[in-house]
Formats: structure tokens, C-alpha cells, sequence
């Protein structure tokens, strides 16, 4: 069982394996509906759920509790993570993983499962400090920042080398392996306390002046380090196009899977994918990157 609102590439592995899903629905607010879900869970009741947190927030306490109750039946809760790696609020799957390129210029997972799932680790084989992925992506990252910084570099450029990365980084690994030297290095390296709070710093200066447009909590709990400052704009693509000539990058999480638009069942979600924006608040953006950024938000919002 898979949400509703979600990537695509989240897709690949079971269409790879031939493995059947099916959706429950999230509503515009990102909330799971609850009534979908429990239909479904009847439907499935040995099927294990998948659920994301959404932009680094946590879901609400009555979901919660519905997985707690369905983990103690024996049901199997598969938590992603990957947008929340840097909140701190407490795991509720039995099966969770992250991304560390969330948090910064490193690639790699963690994955945590409660014993009784595995009972014998498979050993990684030993990893190269560099391979094709990470130097396309690493030269990408490079002129991408001389092209935001001084101008040079076509954005052309580096969007092409990230999009071989990620096609080396997803094709020619052949199965799971032990981070890259280079990757283990980068993420030492990061503090990630100082990453928590320049992020809730710079996220709470977009809602300031943009709560009304934002599709998650302007008032951050304290669990939680955002991973951006989404907002839903019926002009997104415009406004992403403005941006992105003054040199600033947003993104879209996500454009919806072809399997799910269409019909009104997943309406709520489809919408959200037309009309979400992620704005940056990473913690190299400093007061001065802010403030333009405002600014030019400003300007074409």
C-alpha cells in the first residue's frame, strides 16, 4: 500500500519486481485519509504500508496510533524518511530509511528494520572512495555553484551531468553496496545541529511573509527541520522559470505518477502536484541569500 502523493522512482523497484500495489489517498492538506485507509488495510490485511513524511513533518497522532495498532497485528510499516532525516521525532515503522543527500552534498541511505525482519544481515562489499556517479555529480554540484555564484556555466550544463549521475547512480550499481569514500567523507564532515537550525531559521522567515500560501505549518514544532518551504501557487511553473534566471533553484515534490491521474479519488493529490514548490531554505543560504530570495518571491508571487 503506497500514498497517493508521492515520486515516481518510488515506483521503479516494484514495477522491476513485478510487485502489485495499490494507493490510499492523501488529501490537499497532505493529510492521510483515514477512512481510504482502513477500506484498504481491510482489503489487504497482510499487505505492508508504505508512508512518507512529508516535507520533514510528522503525521498526526491518530494516524500514528492506527500504525501502532496495525504493527501489533503483524502488519509491516515501511517509513521513508528521506525528507525528515534531520527532524528528531521518534521512528514509527518497522522498516525506516533516510537520504543523505537530503541533507547535503553526500549520497547514501540508513536503513533501520526491527530484528525479527532480518535475522542475517547480508555483508556490503567494500566501495571505492570515487565511481562515474559521483564524479558527474560532484563536477555538476561545482559548476553549479560558479554558475549561481559568479554566472558562468549554462545551467544546461550541470542539470545534464546531474541527470547522468543519477542515471549511473540508479543503473550501473547492480544492488546495494557501502557508501562511496568521497560520500562517507562529505557527510562526516557536516554539523548537522548548525544544519537544524539555519534551516528552521531561514524556513521561518518565508512564512513570515508567506503563510497563506504554504501547504504545511507556518509555526514549526520543535521535532522538525524542514526540508523546504513548500508552497502551492497556480502559476508554479511561471514563478519557477523567474527564479530560476536570477539564479535560484526550487523544486517540484512531485510530478504525479500517469497511473493516478485521472477520475476524482486522487484529485486532491493530482492538484498538489500541479501547484507545489519547494522553496530552498538550506543552511548555506545566509541572511543576504534570504533576503534576495524574499525579494524576488516578492516580485513574481
Amino acid at each position: 500500500m503506497l500514498p497517493s502523493y508521492l515520486c515516481e522512482s518510488i515506483l521503479v523497484p516494484f514495477r522491476k519486481l513485478k510487485r502489485p500495489y495499490e494507493f490510499y489517498r492523501i488529501d490537499k492538506n497532505l493529510a492521510v485519509d483515514l477512512d481510504d485507509l482502513r477500506k484498504l488495510m481491510q482489503k489487504l490485511p497482510n499487505s505492508p504500508l508504505m508512508v512518507i513524511d512529508y516535507f520533514g513533518f510528522n503525521h498526526s497522532q491518530e494516524f500514528r496510533d492506527l500504525l501502532a495498532q496495525e504493527k501489533r497485528r503483524g502488519r509491516i510499516v515501511i517509513q521513508d524518511r528521506s525528507q525528515s532525516s534531520l527532524s528528531s521525532f521518534a521512528n514509527y515503522g518497522s522498516i525506516v530509511f533516510n537520504s543523505f543527500r537530503k541533507i547535503g552534498p553526500a549520497d547514501g541511505s540508513r536503513l533501520e528494520y526491527e530484528k525479527h525482519l532480518l535475522t542475517k544481515v547480508p555483508a556490503l562489499p567494500q566501495q571505492q572512495l570515487l565511481d562515474k556517479s559521483a564524479i558527474y555529480k560532484v563536477t555538476g554540484q561545482l559548476m553549479r555553484h560558479y554558475h549561481i555564484k559568479r554566472g558562468g556555466f549554462p545551467a544546461e550544463r550541470f542539470i545534464a551531468l546531474f541527470a547522468k549521475a543519477e542515471h549511473s547512480y540508479y543503473c550501473d550499481h547492480g544492488g546495494i553496496k557501502s557508501m562511496l569514500g568521497i560520500h562517507n567523507r562529505l557527510f562526516r564532515a557536516l554539523d548537522p545541529e548548525s544544519i537544524k537550525n539555519k534551516r528552521r531559521e531561514n524556513y521561518g522567515i518565508l512564512a513570515n511573509m508567506y503563510a497563506s500560501l504554504s501547504l504545511m505549518p507556518d509555526k514549526l514544532p520543535e521535532d522538525v527541520t524542514p526540508l523546504f518551504f513548500a508552497i502551492k501557487h497556480a502559476g508554479r511553473d511561471s514563478i519557477r522559470k523567474q527564479l530560476m534566471k536570477c539564479g535560484i533553484f526550487t523544486g517540484i515534490h512531485w510530478i504525479m505518477p500517469k497511473e493516478l491521474i485521472g477520475g476524482n479519488k486522487y484529485r486532491d493529490s493530482y492538484e498538489l502536484s500541479c501547484a507545489e514548490l519547494s522553496i530552498p531554505v538550506d543552511h548555506r543560504n545566509g541572511a543576504e541569500d534570504m533576503a534576495v530570495l524574499s525579494t524576488k518571491l516578492a516580485e513574481y508571487l
